[in-house]
């Protein structure tokens, strides 16, 4: 013999029962259609952030516009070049380069009283590459520079013995006073190209002179 419970509340608590859960219930769905309307915007400001494209239709994910752009525009035969790691392969697509830029500064220090004499040490660029799938491309990009006292010092950079367009000649020298300048550029240099500051003109006895070249490089 069985026995079954018995319910021996009267149909008005059931009923206000049974509405306290659907109420509840109801609740429920309306905080997970918000969560999933505030995740569905979260994930659409990434994707507008990042470039990333979502098709709705079939749920594949594609690369932002730019890096096909670029994986169109690079041979995906070229393989590459040993001795520079860090290659990323994008997107599976082998020999695809991503382009990145980095900015190297160097500088040069002058102590004591300046002269015409006052010759800097001149600098090697090295590190530039080009080669079939891959380079690394070099340039000047900008020059600061500054005197610790006196009335100026004026000066050009030269590259490989001549000067270098956008930063001096003898004609039309920059001028390094005790505030510190800034001078931009682009010039495009090759492996083995040596720059070295020359002096041009002196007045009021001027010490201390400081350049610093920015040299960026895109790999």
């Amino acid at each position: 013999m069985s026995f079954e419970p018995k319910d021996f509340r009267s149909e008005a608590q059931k009923t206000k029962l049974l509405q306290s859960q659907i109420k509840k219930l109801e609740e429920r769905m309306i905080d997970f259609d918000k969560f999933r309307e505030e995740a569905s915007k979260n994930i659409e400001l990434v994707n507008e952030t990042t470039g990333i494209v979502v098709d709705k239709t079939t749920g594949i994910i594609r690369p932002p516009v730019k890096i096909q752009q670029r994986v169109s525009q690079v041979s995906q035969t070229a393989p590459p070049t040993p001795g520079y790691g860090g290659i990323v392969d994008i997107v599976g697509t082998s020999g695809v380069v991503p382009e990145k830029k980095v900015i190297i500064p160097y500088t040069w220090a002058i102590t004591g009283t300046l002269s015409l004499s006052s010759y800097a040490a001149s600098v090697v660029v090295r590190n530039t590459y080009t080669g079939s799938g891959y380079s690394i491309v070099g340039k000047i990009v900008s020059a600061s520079f500054q005197i610790g006292s006196g009335t100026n010092l004026t000066w050009k950079l030269q590259k490989n013995g001549s000067d270098l367009s956008g930063y001096g000649t003898s004609a039309s020298p920059l001028t390094a006073t005790t505030t510190a300048a800034l001078v931009q550029s682009t010039q495009v240099l090759a492996d083995q190209d040596i720059l070295t500051p020359v002096p041009v003109g002196v007045s009021g006895s001027p010490t201390n002179f400081n350049l610093t070249v920015h040299l960026e490089y895109t790999i």
